[in-house]
């Protein structure tokens, strides 16, 4: 099913002339997961995350469960740290503070050196950098 996504989406930004990133093609590969549930738990937390600030303990729960199932998948290492960063932002003491900022610290760091092509690592620790 990804593939023809990927056809459609190359089919349609040829129609259109677009060159998009030159010598490459779109691609969701980094997304990619034999684990069903492991991207279930993905999608779950990135929708906690969406919702509402009284859902990002929930949220880095989620990562952090799909974490445990595989520790490599960089898109819920980028995600964890961006959960991290929020609730570090609502943290009740200046040591949770810390300890948030710290947590996501490294989740962004494994987030890159898990995927370095995967542009959210960046995004996530860029946002870890930025607080």
């Amino acid at each position: 099913m990804a593939q023809d996504i990927e056809a459609l989406f190359a089919a349609e930004t040829e129609l259109l002339g677009l060159k998009l990133m030159p010598g490459q093609e779109p691609s969701s590969t980094p997304y990619r997961t034999p684990n069903p549930e492991l991207y279930a738990l993905y999608l779950l937390a990135r929708q906690l995350y969406a919702r509402s600030s009284a859902d990002f303990q929930r949220s880095a729960e989620a990562y952090e469960k799909a974490l445990a199932l595989d520790a490599g998948y960089a898109p819920a290492w980028a995600g964890l740290a961006q959960s991290l960063v929020a609730l570090g932002n609502f943290g009740a003491t200046a040591e949770a503070v810390a300890d948030y900022r710290r947590r996501a610290v490294t989740a962004a760091e494994k987030a890159v050196a898990a995927d370095s092509g995967l542009a959210e690592g960046y995004a996530a620790r860029a946002l870890v950098r930025m607080t």
